[in-house]
């Protein structure tokens, strides 16, 4: 019996994480409890769909007894599966930027190339 409530708490976390918008609730969430409103306003969104996200978010969001919504267990692990799989974009463009990937090693980009191999480089600016 246990197995199934894993497995539906799993469902239940990995459904929510699929959109980007209900990513971002739980992530504001994760700094600080907030009112509808708030949400409202920073998300930009209409009514409807604000409670739609909530909805589906279900388990993973409680509500305080000043009426603010904050993360649940379940949110905060969701959190946690999304900390450990996101790479910060900065990074990861810098890294992309800086570095060229050979057949058997990566090339660091450096401004001044004088070798021969260098000049059979291409560096893309992406």
């Amino acid at each position: 019996m246990a197995k199934n409530h894993d497995e539906e708490t799993y469902s239940v976390i990995f459904a929510a994480l699929k959109h980007p918008v209900r990513r971002r609730i739980l992530r504001m969430l994760s700094d600080e409890e907030l009112t509808y409103t708030q949400m409202l306003t920073e998300l930009d969104l209409d009514t409807g769909h604000l409670n739609y996200y909530l909805e589906s978010l279900g388990e993973l969001l409680a509500k305080t007894d000043a009426g603010k919504y904050r993360l649940s267990e379940f949110g905060r692990a969701a959190l946690g599966l999304m900390s450990g799989v996101e790479e910060p974009k900065n990074d990861l463009r810098e890294t992309e930027k800086n570095r060229v990937k050979t057949k058997n090693h990566p090339i660091e980009h450096t401004d001044s190339c004088n070798s021969a191999d260098c000049s059979r480089l291409n560096f893309d600016e992406r």
